[in-house]
């Protein structure tokens, strides 16, 4: 998105451009309309918009004198002069940035677009085609991001700060990640309202700088004085971020979360803070409401997980499971989860939990059809709330379908999928399937056909491919792990009956489940 400034004296036709067009939902994004050039150009050297709309009256730095007073080798913006009379026009001796114009008078949305679009085409001209054009917004919030997440040796990274003015050079530093509370995310328009917000904030304070954080969040590196007293700077901070919460909550109505590793930096190190912070706000997945979270928070509030009691409470679940007791399977999940996994704030304890619920799950209902699993999709969930939710629910359904499914086979079929479902890994064929049953293999492959559909090979594929898949999106195990772990001593032959059954390689596939989960 494109930033565009307007510097026009004349009220009408300031109120006029600000109308013709809706800024917030299209490639262009209105910065702010100024009176004069004076101001227009204190404004571009701070904020460096990519297209200024300049009218060619202005008593004050207009004209020939605004443009040669923004154009040079580091940065020049694109320049629309907006005139009345033709003669106003500046033609000679002006960069090719600036020979743009729009009449006031037969100024309309139509007109207004187009030499918006033409100033962006001459932007994009004036960039390496192989890269494309990025706006001056866009490559300083690339510069920002390029310096917290990477160490630049030397005197690149000042380099780098100073090409984009980026006020954080000096002083001490310490910085915080916003994010919406919950997991939920922010539309464009309340990502810029947040971002003028917490500038204003930073205004007010010493300064500092604000940049998204692609899709997921804000970013905001704050500044402070050179006080050598660390309570004391530790305070200010802290008063900042505190600002920043609440700011967001009473002007836009977001909550948000906000996380601060609370340790102080300066700009060679800022790195360090960005990824202390980055490796905190992953426990945003454990936050029952919004907080402000930082490593005090999380020693405060902590709660070591007892794993035996993880234990007795999923042995009473397969008990209300079986017994098709809905509500106390949603009361021990709730426990489980809310209870002592979100206390916890382990990651551990979460993988255990859903370790043990899988486990549970497998040994409750093995006869459910294969296409039936108990998966942990981490990059759809929000917090550890709507896990919850989730798992209630799947858990739910799974009863109910087992119950159905027990009603509606023989108990020739049940015992032989019991069998599958507990016995997938070994040696399982139609015939030990049979003898488990106390059938022949004819009659328990013509039950096959006749209750569940399809073929006893087909089946055992089924509660193979789905306990794969389990594995391969819940464990690091290798592939060669996994197809052992299913039943097949041949590597290359799981990975081509598990091509066949999901359209995906093993590998396809856990990279698919992994993108953007935990």
């Amino acid at each position: 998105m494109a930033s565009v400034l307007i510097i026009e004296e004349r009220v009408d036709s300031a109120e006029t451009l600000q109308k013709l067009i809706d800024w917030g939902k299209g490639p262009y994004e209105l910065m702010g309309i100024v009176a004069n050039g004076i101001i227009g150009r204190a404004i571009v050297e701070r904020q460096m918009p990519d297209i200024v709309l300049l009218s060619t009256t202005s008593l004050y730095m207009g004209g020939y004198s605004f443009i040669t007073a923004v154009s040079n080798s580091e940065y020049t913006p694109q320049i629309i002069q907006l005139y009345t009379e033709p003669k106003t026009v500046v033609t000679k001796d002006i960069p090719q940035s600036a020979r743009i114009s729009l009449c006031r008078r037969d100024i309309t949305a139509e007109a207004l677009r187009r030499a918006l679009d033409q100033s962006a085409e001459s932007l994009r001209a004036r960039t390496d085609p192989s890269e494309g054009y990025l706006p001056v917004s866009d490559q300083r919030n690339s510069a920002i991001l390029r310096l917290l997440r990477h160490k630049i040796e030397g005197g690149a990274a000042r380099h780098e700060a100073e090409r984009f003015n980026l006020d954080f050079l000096d002083g001490e530093l310490s910085i915080v990640l916003l994010y919406p509370a919950g997991g939920r995310t922010l539309n464009a328009i309340t990502v810029k309202q947040l971002i003028n917000l917490f500038r204003s904030v930073l205004k007010q304070h010493f300064g500092g700088e604000v940049f998204p954080l692609r899709g997921e969040g804000i970013g905001v590196i704050i500044r402070g004085e050179d006080t050598g007293n660390e309570t004391r700077s530790s305070f200010y901070f802290s008063s900042v971020v505190k600002s920043l919460h609440r700011m967001a909550e009473s002007q836009l109505g977001v909550d948000i979360d906000a996380v601060w590793p609370e340790s102080i930096y300066r700009f060679d190190t800022i790195h360090q803070g960005y990824e202390a912070a980055s490796r905190l706000s992953r426990y945003r997945f454990f936050l029952p409401e919004t907080h402000l979270l930082n490593n005090e928070y999380l020693q405060k509030h902590s709660v070591k997980a007892d794993l035996v009691q993880v234990d007795a409470l999923c042995n009473g679940l397969e008990s209300a499971a079986l017994q098709g007791d809905q509500p106390q399977i949603s009361a021990l999940l709730s426990t489980l989860y809310l209870g002592i996994v979100r206390p916890s704030f382990s990651f551990h304890t979460l993988r255990y939990l859903r370790q043990q619920l899988e486990s549970v799950f497998s040994r409750l209902l093995p006869e459910l059809p294969p296409n039936s699993a108990l998966v942990f999709p981490t990059a759809v969930f929000s917090d550890l709330e709507q896990e919850y939710l989730n798992v209630r629910a799947l858990f739910e359904e799974a009863v109910k379908e087992a119950a159905s499914h027990r009603n509606g086979t023989s108990p020739v079929v049940r015992k032989a999928t019991a069998y599958l479902g507990q016995n997938y890994a070994g040696d399982v064929s139609l015939e030990s399937a049979a003898k488990t049953a106390g059938v022949s293999s004819g009659y328990l492959s013509r039950m096959f056909r006749q209750e569940l559909g399809t073929t006893f090979v087909s089946y055992l594929t089924g509660v193979r491919i789905k306990k794969a898949k389990s594995l391969l999106q819940n464990s690091d195990m290798r592939i060669g792990e996994v197809s052992a772990a299913v039943g097949y001593r041949d590597e290359k032959y799981f990975c081509r009956v598990f091509r066949q059954a999901t359209g995906k390689s093993p590998v396809e596939y856990r990279r698919e489940c992994s993108g953007g989960g935990r």
